[in-house]
């Protein structure tokens, strides 16, 4: 699959007020800051300039809108360890809250964990406040390349219990592994 030649930025927010128009479908990219939501986002469209990727965790403070035909994806700011004074990761907590309550109903959630470590209580929070919203997700495990063999067996049996409707994806922005099943769901959920 690939989308490279008709994705585009639409428009970077803070507020309601600034989103852009709602199209058919809505996917949100969430997870803690540096989980490799921006890295996902480029592998999908194989375009490794359309998010703004660092190693420095917080990099992401605004939502970033992207218009792949009549889907928006929606690349947010990274929950637990950000740089910034506390206000300003209070401002970020706030857009955040602003952007789950107004952006319904949202196609889908893409909830990244780093596959490296065990579920954080952070990421356990964020899948509780998910379905207590009633917002579908699917588990996403990133930096799946750095897992010896049988760190991959553990991980896919530890994050199998904590995964919702749909099996957990392993995902490597460096070897591609996972793009095909995550536009399987994409392409899956635009024709339901």
């Amino acid at each position: 699959m690939r989308a490279t030649q008709s994705v585009e930025f639409v428009t970077s927010a803070t507020a309601p007020a600034h989103y852009p128009k709602a199209l058919a479908h809505e996917f949100v990219f969430v997870g803690r800051s540096n989980v490799g939501k921006s890295s996902l986002l480029n592998a999908l469209f194989f375009n490794q300039k359309l998010a703004k990727v660092s190693a420095t965790p917080g990099k992401t403070r605004l939502i970033n809108f992207f218009q792949w035909e009549n889907c928006l994806f929606a690349d947010v700011p990274g929950y637990g360890f950000a740089r910034g004074p506390k206000a300003e990761r209070r401002t970020w907590k706030a857009m955040m809250a602003d952007y789950f309550s107004t952006r319904r109903p949202l196609e889908l959630v893409f909830l990244l964990v780093d596959a490296r470590h065990a579920i954080s209580p952070l990421d356990l929070d964020m899948e509780a406040y998910l379905i207590e919203a009633a917002i579908p997700y699917v588990l996403i495990l990133t930096k799946w390349d750095a897992l010896s063999q049988s760190e991959r067996s553990a991980r896919l049996r530890e994050y199998t219990d904590t995964c919702g409707a749909h099996p957990p994806i392993a995902f490597s922005a460096k070897t591609r592994v996972g793009v095909r099943e995550l536009w399987k769901v994409i392409h899956d959920h635009c024709a339901a």
